[in-house]
């Protein structure tokens, strides 16, 4: 299962994927911007391979942290990932990617792409935020089951949104207020307003966009 989480900064989108990914038994976090710290056990890009397969047996939560090498440590969280994933297939996991935009084309990377399209969306969660849904390649677009809007106001985004939610969600994103968003089920055209934080604010220990 692939939800969308899109928004202009300091809306809640990260800080409502986090809660959301806490639903899982098993998730990882991929945190470019250094900004969650809801896990002590951080891995950086060389601290990954080898490991952070044998860290998901014993523990529930995982911080991936790139310090300069962001795609070295995304190649090597997603394969660790894949392989995690095929040898527990009965255990709910989430990866959870904190911004999309810094990681370049990351549905070429082949163990990512299996992750997203090949997994079980019942038993795994990708979550992905971003400032606009055009941070998102066409082909992550196409095949995302939901679309988690927060406030939207550049054109580009806008039209997105009326081309896949149609007009009346389109015209709704644009007055949202912090914190409030809404949720397009792409499965059957739906869509649905939340408005009270209060029900999904957790605390990541730093201010987040």
């Amino acid at each position: 299962m692939l939800t969308l989480f899109v928004g202009k900064r300091e809306l809640g989108k990260t800080t409502l994927a986090v809660f959301v990914s806490q639903s899982y038994k098993k998730r990882v976090i991929f945190d470019p911007r250094h900004m969650i710290n809801t896990s002590p056990i951080i891995l950086s890009e060389g601290q990954i391979k080898g490991v952070l397969y044998e860290i998901l047996d014993s523990r529930a939560d995982v911080i991936i942290r790139p310090k300069f090498d962001v795609q070295t440590a995304f190649n090597e969280m997603c394969f660790e990932i894949m392989e995690w994933i095929g040898d527990n297939p009965d255990v709910k996991f989430c990866l959870f990617i904190d911004e999309i935009r810094f990681v370049q084309s990351p549905e070429t990377n082949q163990y990512f792409d299996f992750i997203v399209r090949c997994t079980d969306g019942n038993m795994v969660a990708v979550l992905l935020t971003m400032h606009g849904i055009t941070d998102a390649s066409t082909d992550l677009r196409r095949i995302a089951d939901f679309l988690v809007l927060f406030h939207l106001t550049l054109a580009a985004d806008v039209d997105r949104v009326r081309e896949r939610c149609g007009d009346t969600v389109a015209e709704k994103v644009q007055t949202l207020k912090p914190y409030q968003y809404i949720v397009w089920n792409d499965r059957n055209g739906t869509y649905k307003e939340h408005m009270d934080s209060a029900k999904w604010f957790v605390p990541i220990q730093r201010k987040v966009a």
